[in-house]
């Protein structure tokens, strides 16, 4: 009998890492972590007690991102839980029924627009609770008296993920002055490939992807498509196919039974009729605007999708960029302009942001570190290159530096670091032994982003993130003040 209970024991120790109560889940937080929550007519907010004031700055975000979003909806009564995991670096949110929830990772992005990160989260994942909301009716709200809330997940896979994210991306820029449908470099991935290729690409290559051409994602794409079509016919178009997408599952493709019966078009034809336009509308434009051409420095691509990110100049001729493609891992590349040469110099581990800065024979970035405990627990870490030898090591450890750049001389690194009570910094290090020289506030708690250094090594720039928007802030290392160079405003 002993043996039984120790076999037993045994089972459920090595069954436990692939049993789950849910369908989906993101990892754990630190076990040492005390919770707190706030109740109100429709979330309950759970977060951690060091995100105490971010919690409650949060829960009244969501309240008003719900009335905004009542404009485009129809509204609906939910009540669910949002969980807030600000121990991770990441930038990001989700919604996920069975059971319904969202999850927030409220850390402030490297290179986002100018949107408070709490209202473009609340906004872009609330979008996707009234989508899913919608589908409790007809057809679908009987079944689920019977299969439960998985039932809503089996019918949203038949709405296709450009609809769930360009409706997202719709409704953050509709709603708001800014948004990234109002944003020049989310449109130009599109734009170029549109207007450089005699035909557009098929809708089946921009659904499934490609190993061979870049393919802009579902956000682009989805965005395009979804204005088109309520521009098209009616601002109730999509309302309309998510209720009959409810009351009518069982036809497998409800969608395009709906754009036919309320636009007369298919999912393809809406995808054609959409880049046709802005092909025409993209043209004209270019024909009035004076085109510059560049001399291209990297060598020849040959065919591959190959990326290269964040190029700075060492030595005369010289320049070493971060090369991303599809065949080999992230990799710091030496490109001889006049020889269109390269050698690969690093692999790098997981970046956050794709930037590197270089200064006095050293070359400085910064890579992500997971936690190897505790999934929702990373650390951004800053990496220091000697160029001379090739040697590099860490200047920091389980920290949270955003963005890291040296000054002039190679002595001080200047990086953005953001707490996990959301309060913001601007810190100096040492690039001989990482340690911390100083750390300043900043104004407003402003989200900071790419901080660069003035060629006299004096000052320190940076662009700062408020609910006001973006601007431009600089620091004087010598007299230790902010100025305020670019006004907050709602252009990138």
């Amino acid at each position: 009998m002993r043996y039984s209970r120790l076999t037993i024991f045994i089972f459920f120790v090595l069954t436990a890492q692939i049993t789950s109560a849910q369908y989906y889940e993101t990892g754990q937080d630190p076990g040492s972590l005390k919770w707190l929550q706030i109740e109100s007519g429709r979330f309950t907010v759970i977060f951690p007690e060091s995100y105490k004031m971010e919690g409650i700055r949060f829960a009244k975000s969501l309240d008003e991102s719900y009335s905004k979003l009542t404009n485009i909806f129809p509204e609906k009564k939910f009540r669910i839980p949002v969980i807030i995991h600000n121990y991770s670096i990441e930038s990001n949110g989700y919604v996920a029924w069975a059971p319904k929830r969202m999850e927030i990772y409220p850390t402030p992005d490297q290179s986002s627009i100018p949107l408070g990160t709490k209202t473009q989260l609340t906004l872009h994942e609330l979008t996707h609770v009234f989508q899913l909301a919608s589908l409790n009716q007809g057809f679908s709200k009987v079944m689920s008296v019977f299969l439960g809330e998985q039932f809503f997940g089996i019918v949203s896979v038949m709405l296709p993920l450009w609809y769930f994210e360009g409706n997202a991306v719709f409704a953050e820029s509709v709603l708001t002055e800014s948004g990234r449908g109002r944003e020049p470099s989310f449109l130009k991935q599109f734009k170029a490939i549109t207007l450089e290729n005699e035909k557009i690409y098929k809708y089946d290559r921009i659904i499934n992807n490609s190993y061979k051409k870049y393919i802009p994602d579902h956000y682009q794409s989805g965005y395009q498509m979804v204005t088109y079509a309520m521009a098209r016919e009616d601002l109730q178009i999509w309302n309309k196919t998510l209720e009959y997408t409810a009351k009518k599952p069982f036809l497998l493709d409800p969608v395009n039974f709906s754009l036919s019966k309320y636009a007369g078009l298919s999912k393809r034809r809406l995808y054609n009729e959409t880049f046709d336009t802005l092909r025409a509308v993209w043209k004209k434009e270019l024909s009035e605007k004076n085109i510059v051409l560049y001399d291209t420095l990297n060598p020849e691509k040959h065919g591959e999708f190959v990326n290269y990110h964040s190029p700075v100049l060492v030595g005369k001729d010289s320049i070493i960029a971060i090369k991303s493609s599809m065949k080999d891992p992230l990799s710091f590349v030496l490109v001889n302009p006049d020889k269109r040469s390269e050698k690969t110099i690093y692999t790098s581990g997981q970046m956050y942001l794709y930037t590197l800065s270089s200064g006095g024979g050293r070359l400085v970035w910064v890579e992500n570190k997971p936690d190897p405990r505790w999934t929702n627990r990373t650390y951004s870490v800053i990496k220091i290159m000697d160029l001379k030898t090739s040697r590099t090591r860490s200047l920091s450890h389980k920290s949270r530096y955003m963005a890291a750049a040296l000054s002039p001389d190679g002595k001080i690194v200047a990086a953005a670091e953001n707490s996990v009570d959301n309060s913001n910094s601007l810190v100096l290090l040492s690039a001989e032994t990482g340690e911390i020289i100083g750390s300043e506030k900043v104004p407003e708690n402003a989200a900071i982003q790419q901080p660069r250094w003035d060629n006299s090594g004096q000052k320190i720039t940076v662009i700062s993130l408020t609910d006001k928007g973006e601007g431009v802030l600089s620091w004087s290392v010598g007299n230790h003040r902010w100025e305020m160079l670019v006004e907050y405003g709602k252009d990138d």
